[in-house]
């Protein structure tokens, strides 16, 4: 499964989920996040998560269906 690491900004503490989806381009647009949530099985550090708006942060993995994300700190 391929991986890709994602940084943060620097100031930011954290990315919301539904922001992560459109970032890696699993969606188009923000708002089309929720729908993807409902239709794709999403693990977050190994546990079912389908709130767009849970907060990801540096050390956490998030795994979709073909792809894992990492969250790394903007000096990673």
């Amino acid at each position: 499964m391929p991986e890709k690491k994602v940084s943060l900004e620097p100031g930011e503490e954290f990315i919301r989920l539904g922001q992560l989806i459109k970032f890696v381009g699993l969606v188009e647009r923000g708002s089309d996040a929720k729908e993807y949530l409902a239709d794709h099985p999403i693990q977050v550090n190994g546990h079912a998560e389908n709130r767009r708006g849970a907060k990801l942060r540096p050390g956490d993995s998030v795994v979709f269906d073909n792809l894992t994300v990492k969250i790394c700190g903007s000096g990673d």
